[in-house]
C-alpha cells in the first residue's frame, strides 16, 4: 500500500464527521489569514513609519548656521515681523516646484555657502516628504480596508506639506539670486523658514505616519483576537476530531473482529491479533489519523496563503523559495520509504513478540515444570532486539528529515536576506525594504507549517503498516452471516435434521463425511467416538460457529443458513471442553450467560449446578473475584460454574462438550441430575467419555474417521456388538481409562 493509498483509505474515516471538519478548515484558513495580515503589517510599518528618519543631527547643524547668521537678533525681529505684515503667500500647489541650491547643475559658489547647503537640505527633505505622502495617497490595501475613513479633526499631512512648502519658498524669496548678496538679517531669516519648513515637513510626515501607526494597530489588534479565537476552535475541534475518529475505530475494528466466526479467529496467533487491536492501533491513531485531522487537513492551507502572500510580495523572491523547497523535497521522499520500510518491520517484530509473550503466560505451568525460563527469556530478547533494531532506523531516518527541514529553513532566510538587499540596493524589481522584511518574517512563518507537514509526511510513513494490518483485519469478511431476508428464530418445535452434511478446513481432506441424523425437539444426542472423529467439528456446526463445506443442517424444516443467526444462537447454549472464566466476580461469570438475569436467577442456576454451597462458603459469596482464567478456583467448580453460566441462559439447545470431564463421580452424578432437570425443556447434544453420560440419550451417534458409523440407543448399540460395543468392552477393562473418547 502506497502513501497515496493510505490517505485514500483513511479519509473515510473522516466522513461522518465531514460538518466538524468544515469548522477546523473554516478556522484553519481565518488563521492562516490573520497570520499573514500580521506579517504583511511590518510592510507599511517600515515603508512609511520607521524608515522616516528625522536626520536630527543634520538639523541641528544647520541650527548652528542660522544661529550664527543672526547676527543682531532685534533687527531680525523687526524683518520678520515686516515680512508677516505684508502677508503670508498662499500654500503652493502640489507637485512642488522648489529651487535647487545644490548638486552638478548648480554654480560653485551656491555649493560652498553653508546657507544655499541648509537650504538644499530643506528642499530634499519636503520633495522626499511629497514623494512618501503621494504614495500614500494611494494607501496600503489591507489598511485602507481596515480603517475605511479618517479621523476628521486631524490635518491632512499634504496641506501641512504645502504650509511648509510656502515658508521654503519664502527663504528662497528672501536670499534672492545671489545668497551671498543677501543682507546678513535677510540670511539668517531665510535659514530660519527654511528650517521652519523642514519641521513643517516632519510634522507633516509624522501626522502620516500617526495615522499609519493609528491603522496598524487596530489591524494588529483586531488580527491578535481572530488568531487566539481561530487557533483556540481549531486546536478544541481538531483534537476533539481526533479523539471521536479513534473511539469510532477502534470500536469498529473490535465489531468486526467479533464478527468474525470461531475459525477464522482461532486461525489467528492470538499475539498478532492482540497486537493489531493495540500497538498497530494506537499507532494509527497516532500516525495516520492525528497527522491527517491535525496536520494534513489544516496546513497544506496556510502554507497556500503564505505562499500567495509571499507571491504579492514578491514574485521572483517566491519562485527562489519554491525551488530550494523543490530541491529538498528529493531526499525527504527517500527517508520517507526508509521510515515506512523500518515501520513495516518494527511492527511485526512487536506482534511477535506479543505472541511469544502471550504463549508464555499461557503456559506458564509447562515453563516451571521444564524449567525453560531461560529459553523463554532469549526468545523474547531476540525477538524484542528484531524490533529494536527496526525502531532504531525509524528514529535515525526521522531525525534525519527534521535537521534536513530545519537546515533548509535555516539557509533559506540568510539567502533572502542577503539576495533581497541586493535587489533592494540597486532598486531592481521594485523590492522595498519593507517588503524584504516582510518577506523574511514570512518564511519565518512558514517554517512551522512546513515543519509540520514534513513531520506528517513522516508520521504517515511510520504508520502506514500498522493502517495495512489493520486494513487487513477490516478486509477479513465473516464466513458465517445471515443471508438476505433471514427468517427470526422463533423457538425449536418438530426437531433438528442433518442431512448429507460434511466439512473441511482446509478446502481437502474432510473431517466430517456425508453426516445425516435426526434430533426431534426435546430429546438427548450423544456423540462419541475417538479423538479427531469430528465430535466438536459437528457440535460446532449446530452452534453455527461455522457453515458446512457440504450438505445442510435444518432447524424445524428450515436451513440454518436461512436463519437469523443471532435470534438463533439466543436460544442456544454451548459449554465446550474448555472451560473459560473471566477474571470478575462469580456473579457476573454466571450472569455472563443472560445479561439481565436477577441475582436470584443467578443463585437458582448455581444450585442447578451444584455450586451454590461453595460459593457461598468463600470469602465474598458471590462477589469474590473468580481470578484470572478461574486461577482461584478449582477445576471442577471452574466447569460448574460455566454450567450454571449455561443453565442461567434457558436455553432450547443445548451444547455439552465434555462437560463433567473435570468433575469427581459425585458432582458428575449431581451435575447429571441437573442436566437431566434441563433438558426436559430442551434438546441437547452431549460429547462425552462417560458411559454416564451417554447410556441415557435417547440416541447415541457413534463417529469414526468423520464418518456416521452407527446410531441408535445405547442397548441397541449394545445389541449390534459393532464400534460402539467395542468403546464400551474397553471401558469395562480399563475403568479409569475413556472407554469413549471425545
Amino acid at each position: 500500500m502506497t502513501l497515496k493509498q493510505t490517505v485514500v483509505r483513511a479519509l473515510p474515516l473522516f466522513r461522518p464527521h465531514l460538518p466538524t471538519l468544515g469548522l477546523i478548515l473554516s478556522a484553519t484558513l481565518l488563521a492562516a489569514l490573520a497570520e499573514g495580515a500580521q506579517v504583511y503589517l511590518v510592510k507599511p510599518l517600515l515603508d512609511q513609519v520607521l524608515l522616516k528618519s528625522s536626520e536630527q543631527e543634520t538639523d541641528a547643524a544647520d541650527r548652528r548656521v542660522a544661529d550664527s547668521l543672526a547676527a543682531r537678533a532685534p533687527e531680525l525681529a523687526r524683518a520678520e515681523a515686516a515680512l508677516r505684515a505684508e502677508g503670508a503667500p498662499p500654500p503652493p500647489p502640489l507637485p512642488l516646484r522648489l529651487r535647487a541650491f545644490g548638486g552638478r547643475t548648480v554654480p560653485a559658489r551656491l555649493r560652498d555657502d553653508p546657507l544655499c547647503a541648509l537650504l538644499e537640505r530643506s528642499r530634499v527633505v519636503l520633495l522626499a516628504t511629497e514623494r512618501a505622502l503621494s504614495r500614500q495617497e494611494e494607501p496600503d490595501p489591507l489598511l485602507a480596508w481596515a480603517t475605511p475613513g479618517r479621523d476628521p479633526e486631524a490635518r491632512a499631512p499634504l496641506a501641512v506639506l504645502r504650509e511648509a512648502a510656502a515658508f521654503q519658498l519664502a527663504a528662497e524669496r528672501l536670499v534672492g539670486e545671489v545668497p551671498a548678496r543677501a543682507a546678513p538679517a535677510s540670511r539668517a531669516l531665510a535659514a530660519r523658514w527654511s528650517l521652519r519648513a523642514r519641521e513643517r515637513a516632519r510634522e507633516a510626515s509624522f501626522e502620516a505616519a500617526r495615522q499609519v501607526l493609528s491603522a496598524l494597530l487596530l489591524v494588529a489588534m483586531g488580527c491578535a483576537l481572530v488568531l487566539a479565537a481561530a487557533r483556540y476552535a481549531q486546536t478544541v475541534l481538531a483534537r476533539g476530531l481526533t479523539v471521536r475518529i479513534a473511539r469510532d475505530l477502534r470500536v469498529d475494528l473490535v465489531r468486526h473482529v467479533l464478527s468474525l466466526d470461531v475459525g477464522q479467529l482461532s486461525e489467528q496467533r492470538r499475539g498478532d491479533l492482540l497486537s493489531r487491536l493495540s500497538s498497530d492501533l494506537q499507532q494509527t491513531v497516532g500516525s495516520v489519523v492525528a497527522p491527517l485531522s491535525l496536520t494534513l487537513l489544516q496546513q497544506p492551507f496556510r502554507v497556500l496563503v503564505y505562499l500567495l502572500l509571499a507571491l504579492f510580495l514578491s514574485p521572483a523572491l517566491c519562485l527562489g523559495l519554491l525551488a530550494l523547497g523543490a530541491v529538498v523535497l528529493v531526499p525527504l521522499r527517500r527517508l520517507g520509504r526508509q521510515i515506512r520500510a523500518g515501520a513495516e518491520e518494527r511492527q511485526v517484530g512487536f506482534a511477535e513478540v506479543l505472541d511469544a509473550l502471550y504463549q508464555m503466560f499461557a503456559g506458564i505451568r509447562l515453563v516451571k515444570v521444564f524449567q525453560r525460563e531461560s529459553y523463554e527469556l532469549e526468545r523474547v530478547r531476540a525477538l524484542t532486539e528484531k524490533s529494536y533494531r527496526a525502531a532504531l532506523r525509524v528514529s535515525r531516518a526521522r531525525a534525519w528529515s527534521r535537521t534536513l527541514v530545519r537546515t533548509t529553513n535555516e539557509v533559506s532566510v540568510p539567502l533572502v536576506v542577503c539576495g533581497g538587499s541586493l535587489l533592494v540596493v540597486h532598486g531592481a524589481l521594485g523590492l522595498g525594504s519593507g517588503t524584504l522584511v516582510a518577506f523574511s518574517a514570512l518564511i519565518l512563518l512558514m517554517y512551522r507549517p512546513v515543519k509540520a507537514l514534513a513531520q506528517a509526511y513522516n508520521h504517515l510513513q511510520n504508520g502506514a503498516p500498522s493502517f495495512e494490518r489493520l486494513q487487513q483485519v477490516f478486509a477479513r469478511k465473516p464466513r458465517v452471516s445471515d443471508a438476505r431476508g433471514a427468517v427470526p428464530f422463533a423457538g425449536l418445535r418438530e426437531g433438528i435434521e442433518v442431512r448429507s452434511l460434511s466439512h473441511s478446513y482446509d478446502g481437502s481432506t474432510e473431517v466430517l463425511q456425508d453426516i445425516s441424523f435426526r434430533a426431534p425437539a426435546g430429546t438427548t444426542t450423544a456423540i462419541v467416538g475417538h479423538t479427531g472423529a469430528g465430535k466438536s467439528t459437528l457440535l460446532d456446526l449446530l452452534a453455527r460457529f461455522m457453515d458446512p463445506t457440504r450438505g445442510d443442517i435444518l432447524v424445524d424444516g428450515v436451513s440454518l443458513r436461512q436463519l437469523d443467526r443471532q435470534s438463533y444462537l439466543a436460544r442456544v447454549a454451548v459449554v465446550s471442553q474448555e472451560c473459560f472464566v473471566f477474571n470478575d466476580s462469580i456473579r457476573e461469570n454466571i450472569r455472563y450467560g443472560r445479561l439481565e438475569a436477577s441475582d436470584e436467577e443467578v443463585e437458582e442456576a448455581a444450585r442447578a449446578a451444584r455450586i451454590h454451597e461453595e460459593i457461598v462458603a468463600r470469602e465474598g459469596g458471590y462477589d469474590a473475584l473468580a481470578g484470572e482464567r478461574g486461577g482461584k478456583l478449582s477445576g471442577g467448580q471452574v466447569q460448574r460454574l460455566t454450567l450454571a453460566r449455561a443453565f442461567v441462559r434457558r436455553p432450547e439447545i443445548l451444547l455439552l462438550d465434555e462437560a463433567t470431564s473435570a468433575l469427581d463421580a459425585r458432582t458428575e452424578r449431581l451435575i447429571q441430575e441437573a442436566i437431566a432437570d434441563l433438558e426436559r425443556e430442551c434438546t441437547t447434544f452431549v460429547i462425552a467419555h462417560r458411559l454416564s453420560t451417554v447410556r441415557h440419550a435417547d440416541q447415541i451417534l457413534v463417529l469414526d474417521g468423520g464418518r456416521l458409523v452407527e446410531q441408535g440407543t445405547h442397548e441397541e448399540l449394545l445389541a449390534r456388538g459393532g464400534r460402539y460395543a467395542d468403546l464400551v468392552a474397553e471401558f469395562a477393562e480399563a475403568p479409569a481409562a475413556q472407554p469413549v473418547e471425545p
